[in-house]
């Protein structure tokens, strides 16, 4: 994100966005539950049946759009935030390769290494201030 001029967001800036500010279930609203009409994600094969290679073109499934029109909030890839304690980060959002709803919602989170590099996860760089 450094190199757009641009950094992470924040765990709870990805969160307000993704549940407009904890008011939803899914980016898109409370229903209806994950699929892929709404999102890349582990239905019909990884990736929505995608394979090679499991995930989609940005913004590929607008139906999962969240309030502000920001696409891939959920699935595709998790994406990083800068929250975390050394040497983990927490990522947030699901990726193709999950399928339980819980693991596709906003409030879904995870741990990872700060090191890791995997297809699973991307990032989503912000400009501006913290909130």
């Amino acid at each position: 994100c450094k190199w757009v001029d641009a950094r992470l967001p924040t765990e709870d800036e990805w969160y307000a966005e993704a549940s407009d500010g904890g008011k939803r279930t899914y980016p898109w609203g409370d229903g209806p539950k994950a699929s892929c009409s709404h999102v890349v994600m582990a239905d019909g094969g990884f990736g929505c049946g995608n394979q090679p290679p499991p995930t989609f073109p940005a913004c590929s499934k607008e139906q999962g759009n969240s309030v502000s029109g920001l696409c891939d909030m959920i699935g595709n890839v998790t994406e990083w935030t800068d929250t975390g304690k050394h040497p983990h980060r927490i990522v947030r959002g699901g990726s193709w390769n999950r399928s339980r709803d819980s693991h596709l919602q906003a409030s879904s989170r995870l741990r990872a290494n700060a090191g890791t590099s995997s297809s699973l996860v991307g990032a989503r760089c912000v400009r501006g201030s913290s909130r």
